[in-house]
C-alpha cells in the first residue's frame, strides 16, 4: 500500500467536540494543524452517526452554565447554518467552521493504527494511519499529538501509563454495577403492521436490564415514539464477552414490539437506523502529574494551574451513562488542572476528555461533551504555546510560566477558573465609563397581561448589591381567598444560584379578585452582594405575572418533585425554569427595596465576562434603537491602542438542545447585531475605528492599525431581538 508523509506542528486525533476546539485553538494560535477522525463526520459522540446527547438540562446548581470561548462560537455557527435541525446539517454547519480556519486540514476516514515512538519510549514521532477515502497510508509527523479519541486510542498506542476499568471503591454502597454501556435507536413508522422476532444471537432480555434503564426508555418513547431513543444496559456483570450495541437494540426492541405496554402502538414500527457503537464506562484512562478525582470536584478545589471548567454531574453507581438519571448535581463549577490534560510520561502527548487523567468516577462527568470541549480548547493553545516557547507542557504548568496559558485563554473569552481572570493590561481597567443610559429596575412598570404562571411553589431569583434588604414588591393576581407564606435566601457560595441560609420569613392574605403589587414584608442585613431568592407559596388560587426577556440575574424556580427529579441535587428542591428558545428566560415581575443598581456601566471594565455571584453586565433601558445606545471610556493621558474584546449577552443560561433542533430564531436574541465605535482624535472629534452590521457572535476581537486616544466610543444600533443593549465587558489592549 502506498505511504505518504503529512507533516505538521500539531496533529489531533479525534473529531468530536474536544478534538474541533483542540485544532482550532492551536491553529488560531499559530501551529500548523491536522485534525485526523476515523470516522467519516465529525462532532463525534454526539454526531450522526452515535447520536449521544450533546447536553442535560438540570445538571448543574448554576444556572448561567453554558461554556464560553471556542464552543460558543462552534454553537453559534451551528444556531446559524444549521437551517434544518438535523444531524445532516450540523455536520455541513461544523465542516464550514472547520473549513474557514487558516492552518487546520482535515482528514476523515483515516484510521490511526500505530505510534512511532522515540528511542526512549518518551516522545511519539509520527502515528500511522490507513485512509479509508485516499486508499493509502498516511504517516503524521508533528512536534506534538493531541488525544481527544474518548478512549485514550493514542496514549494507549504510545504505552502511557494510565489505568482501564471501574473502581467500584469510589461508589458508596453496595451494589454498583460492573458494566454500563449506552447506545442509540432512531425509530420510524412503516405505515403497515410489521412483526419482530429476536435473532437466536442476542444474549439479552430487556427485562434483566436495571430499572432505571427500562424506565428511560419507556419516559423516552412516551415522550415521542419517533425519532432517536438512547438505550442502555446497566448490569452487575456479564459472562462472556461484553454486549454489542445491537444485542442491546435487539433486545430492547424485542420487549417493545412484543412484550411491553407500547406494543399496539408499535405495531407499524421498526428501527430505522442505530449506533454501531456503545458507549462504555470503563475505558482507558492515562496518567497525567495530577489525577483529577470526584471529591475535588465537589469541593471545588482550585488550582493555580488550571485551564477549564466543567459542570457535569457526579456519577452514582446507578446511574445512566447518556442520561442525567441517578446523577447527582454538584453545588457549582469544577476547575480542571492542566496537570490532567498531558501524559506523565509522553512528553509531548495531550489528553482531553474521559480518558485525561482523573478517577474512572470523574471520567463520566469529563466525558460530557461540553466539558470535553473545553479541555480541548486549553489543551490546543496549549500545544501551540509550548512550540512558541519551546517548553515541555510540565513546564507550561509551573507558577510563572502558566499564568501566560491562563491569559491566552482569558482572551480567547475561555474560563479558566471559578474565580475571572485578571488581566493587568487591559487599557480600560483604569478608564472613566459613561453610557447613554442604564435599567435601574428588575420589571417593567406597567406588567403584562399576557404572561401569567400559576403559583403553588417557587423561588424568584434576583440579584442584590446593597447592604440591606428593607422589603420586596411582586405582582400577583388573586383567583379565590389565598394565603401567602414567604421565605428570603440568600445563596450559599460563589458560583451556585440555589438558596442558602434563611434571612427573614413573611406570611400575607390576598382576597378574591384581588391583582397589583403586593409587598412583601421582609427584611434583612445582606452579608455579602450576590444572588438572593424569596421562596413563595400559596394555599389558594394565585397567578404569577411575569415578564418574557427578563433582565439577567432574574429567574423562577420551579420546585422538583418525585418523578420530574431525574437527577438527585442535595443543594435545591428547585430548578430554575429557561428559555427553551435561544434568548433570555421569562421571570416573575418583582421589585427589591431599596432599589438594586446591578447593570451600571462601570461593569464594563471589571474582570468579569459573564455572571459569577452577580449579572457583572451593563443593561441599557429599554429601546426601539431609533437613537442608538452608546458606552464612552475616557482617560485623562492619550492610550496606545490596537484592539479591542467585545463580551456581549448571549444568554448562558439557555442550553442548547439534546439533539439538532430547527429555531426560528438563527442568533441569541440578547446579542448585539451591529455596532460602530469611535475613537477621539487630538481635537476632541470622534473618528470610526469599526463598523460591524451583522454580527452573531458572543465574544468579537477587532485588530487594527493603532491609534493615540484619549476616549473610545460604543455605540449600539440594534440586537437580535430583544429591546436593550446588554454588554459583559469592553477591552483595549495595545
Amino acid at each position: 500500500m502506498k505511504t505518504v508523509s503529512e507533516r505538521a506542528e500539531v496533529v489531533v486525533v479525534g473529531g468530536g467536540l474536544a478534538g474541533l476546539c483542540a485544532a482550532v485553538a492551536a491553529a488560531r494560535s499559530g501551529a500548523i494543524v491536522k485534525l485526523v477522525e476515523s470516522n467519516h463526520f465529525l462532532g463525534g459522540r454526539i454526531g450522526s452517526e452515535t447520536r449521544f446527547p450533546f447536553d442535560h438540562q438540570g445538571g448543574s446548581s448554576f444556572a448561567y452554565q453554558r461554556e464560553s470561548g471556542l464552543l460558543d462560537e462552534l454553537l453559534m455557527n451551528l444556531l446559524a447554518e444549521n437551517n434544518e435541525g438535523t444531524y445532516v446539517g450540523q455536520n455541513r454547519a461544523i465542516l464550514n467552521w472547520v473549513a474557514r480556519q487558516e492552518r487546520l486540514e482535515l482528514f476523515l476516514g483515516s484510521q490511526i493504527s500505530e505510534a512511532v515512538l522515540s528511542p526512549k519510549g518518551d516522545k511519539i514521532e509520527a502515528l500511522s494511519s490507513v485512509s479509508e477515502r485516499k486508499g493509502y497510508r498516511i504517516h503524521f509527523k508533528a512536534r506534538y499529538f493531541i488525544d481527544c479519541t474518548g478512549v485514550g486510542a493514542i496514549a494507549q498506542l504510545a504505552n502511557a501509563p494510565g489505568e482501564r476499568g471501574t473502581n467500584l471503591t469510589e461508589y458508596a454502597g453496595d451494589g454498583v454495577p460492573e458494566l454500563r454501556l449506552a447506545t442509540c435507536m432512531r425509530i420510524a413508522d412503516c405505515g403497515e403492521e410489521v412483526t419482530f422476532q429476536v435473532p437466536d444471537w442476542v444474549r439479552l432480555r430487556w427485562e434483566d436490564n436495571h430499572l432505571s434503564a427500562r424506565i428511560d426508555l419507556l419516559e423516552s418513547l412516551d415522550e415521542r415514539l419517533l425519532g432517536d431513543h438512547n438505550l442502555e444496559w446497566v448490569s452487575p456483570g456479564f459472562q462472556g464477552r461484553s454486549p454489542s450495541s445491537e444485542e442491546i437494540v435487539w433486545s430492547a426492541w424485542d420487549f417493545l414490539k412484543n412484550r411491553s405496554p407500547l406494543a399496539a402502538r408499535a405495531a407499524s414500527l421498526m428501527v430505522e437506523d442505530f449506533s454501531t457503537m456503545a458507549l462504555r464506562q470503563d475505558n482507558f484512562r492515562a496518567r497525567g502529574d495530577f489525577i483529577l478525582d470526584p471529591a475535588d470536584m465537589e469541593k471545588g478545589r482550585t488550582y493555580s494551574d488550571s485551564v477549564a471548567v466543567g459542570r457535569s454531574p457526579m456519577d452514582l453507581g446507578d446511574a445512566l451513562l447518556s442520561s442525567v438519571r441517578g446523577k447527582v448535581a454538584l453545588p457549582h463549577p469544577f476547575e480542571i488542572p492542566l496537570r490532567c490534560l498531558y501524559s506523565q510520561k509522553v512528553k509531548n502527548l495531550f489528553l482531553a476528555g474521559g480518558h485525561a487523567s482523573c478517577t474512572s468516577r470523574a471520567s463520566v462527568s469529563l466525558r460530557h461533551p461540553p466539558t470535553s470541549a473545553q479541555m480541548g480548547a486549553a489543551a490546543g493553545l496549549s500545544s501551540a504555546l509550548c512550540i512558541k516557547k519551546k517548553r515541555l507542557p510540565r513546564t507550561l504548568a509551573k507558577s510563572g510560566y502558566v499564568d501566560e496559558l491562563r491569559k491566552l485563554l482569558y482572551r480567547t473569552n475561555h474560563a479558566t477558573g471559578t474565580e475571572p481572570y485578571h488581566d493587568t493590561e487591559n487599557l480600560l481597567a483604569d478608564a472613566t465609563v459613561t453610557a447613554s443610559s442604564t435599567l435601574d429596575r428588575f420589571s417593567p412598570y406597567e406588567p403584562g397581561q399576557g404572561l401569567k404562571t400559576a403559583l403553588s411553589s417557587g423561588l424568584i431569583q434576583f440579584p442584590v448589591s446593597t447592604s440591606q434588604i428593607q422589603g420586596i414588591k411582586v405582582y400577583l393576581e388573586a383567583k379565590s381567598d389565598s394565603i401567602l407564606r414567604c421565605g428570603l435566601y440568600a445563596s450559599p457560595s460563589l458560583a451556585a444560584t440555589c438558596p442558602g441560609p434563611c434571612l427573614d420569613r413573611a406570611e400575607l392574605s390576598l382576597e378574591k379578585g384581588f391583582e397589583g403589587w403586593v409587598e412583601v414584608p421582609v427584611a434583612a442585613q445582606v452579608g455579602e452582594p450576590g444572588w438572593h431568592f424569596l421562596e413563595i407559596s400559596s394555599e389558594g388560587s394565585v397567578l404569577l405575572h411575569e415578564q418574557e426577556n427578563a433582565p439577567v440575574g432574574m429567574l423562577f424556580h420551579r420546585a422538583q418533585r418525585g418523578s420530574q427529579a431525574l437527577l438527585r441535587n442535595p443543594y435545591s428542591e428547585y430548578a430554575p425554569v429557561t428559555s427553551s428558545l435561544p434568548g433570555p428566560s421569562r421571570a416573575p415581575c418583582i421589585e427589591v427595596l431599596p432599589r438594586q443598581s446591578v447593570y451600571a456601566p462601570s461593569n464594563l471594565i471589571d474582570s468579569w465576562s459573564r455572571p459569577g455571584r452577580l449579572p457583572y453586565l451593563w443593561i441599557s433601558q429599554p429601546t426601539d434603537f431609533r437613537y442608538p445606545e452608546f458606552i464612552e471610556f475616557h482617560w485623562e493621558e492619550p492610550r496606545r491602542i490596537s484592539c479591542l474584546d467585545l463580551v456581549f449577552d448571549a444568554s448562558a443560561e439557555f442550553l442548547f438542545p439534546s439533539r439538532p433542533k430547527r429555531f426560528d430564531s438563527k442568533s441569541i436574541s440578547s446579542l448585539v447585531r451591529s455596532y460602530r465605535v469611535f475613537h477621539m482624535d487630538e481635537v476632541g472629534h470622534w473618528q470610526e475605528l469599526l463598523d460591524v452590521a451583522d454580527n452573531g457572535l458572543g465574544f468579537r476581537s477587532h485588530e487594527f492599525p493603532a491609534v493615540e486616544t484619549r476616549g473610545l466610543e460604543f455605540e449600539i444600533r440594534s440586537t437580535h431581538g430583544i429591546d436593550r443593549a446588554q454588554v459583559y465587558q469592553v477591552r483595549a489592549y495595545s
